[in-house]
């Protein structure tokens, strides 16, 4: 691992005992005495233990398990916020593929409701079936020449993505804060009391494509994103072509998957 002290829980023994099968693709990370993995429930743990912790990220992307919701509660995401240190920040993995546009929303509601400095990045190398939504405690500002310096210390795991240039990466930002507002305006939250998502149409859940959802998300994609980075005029010119370059392709995808649907 990179000179930092991770904590990963996993609820199913079976999945830690099987790291070593996998260690050309994990790096043996298993191994590494700054990672302490932990066999235990996600929710419980943070909801117990006394650390304070400046990331933490939740990555069930699958609701068609029925327990996995309980990981998107608004009293999930709020024992979450007070696990975090005071410049911690906080992510999620969604799903994008497979549920309603409506059942999104609520998601991204209920996250929204606890982290209101909330942005969403979608991976632009090649095609996935969730967005990452990142909440931080005050307004996004990225220092693209500080980005370009960080991704330096992990280069090898980037090249392995393809992303290679600090523009690959700053461009993945797929809805800015005002936009992330305007998305969830007026949808229902997801609470212990009121599992709305427990009650999905699991129908939906076969239909796997994220080209329906991902257009639907792109409508709301209303403001400047360049406003979230810093650099000088070079740099953010390129970022803008960037962001122009993968828009289409965006646009691109979800037009041939409605002809495709059509004929």
């Amino acid at each position: 691992l990179y000179d930092v002290e991770v904590h990963a829980v996993e609820i199913e023994k079976k999945i830690i005992e099987a790291a070593p099968l996998f260690s050309k693709v994990n790096y043996a990370s298993y191994a590494d005495p700054d990672l302490d993995i932990v066999l235990d429930d996600a929710r419980n743990y943070i909801a117990t233990t006394d650390k304070k912790f400046s990331v933490i990220v939740t990555d069930v992307t699958n609701l068609k398990y029925k327990r996995n919701p309980y990981l998107y509660t608004r009293e999930y995401f709020e024992i979450m916020r007070g696990a975090l240190s005071a410049d911690g920040v906080a992510a999620a993995w969604l799903p994008v593929g497979g549920l309603s546009f409506n059942d999104l929303r609520i998601l991204i509601a209920t996250f929204d409701g606890v982290f209101p400095h909330t942005t969403a990045w979608y991976f632009t190398q090649f095609p996935t079936h969730f967005i990452i939504l990142v909440g931080t405690p005050g307004p996004t500002r990225v220092n693209l020449a500080e980005l370009g310096e960080k991704m330096a210390r992990v280069e090898r795991d980037l090249q392995s993505l393809n992303v290679d240039n600090v523009y690959k990466l700053a461009s993945m930002l797929l809805l800015g804060e005002s936009d992330i507002d305007s998305l969830v305006y007026g949808a229902p939250i997801h609470t212990d009391n009121r599992p709305i998502l427990e009650y999905s149409d699991m129908d939906l859940y076969n239909v796997t494509d994220v080209a329906p959802n991902l257009g639907r998300l792109m409508k709301f994609q209303q403001e400047s994103l360049l406003a979230y980075f810093t650099g000088d005029e070079h740099q953010l010119a390129e970022l803008d072509k960037h962001f122009d370059l993968y828009t289409g392709h965006y646009l691109d995808y979800v037009q041939l998957y409605e002809q495709q649907r059509l004929n």
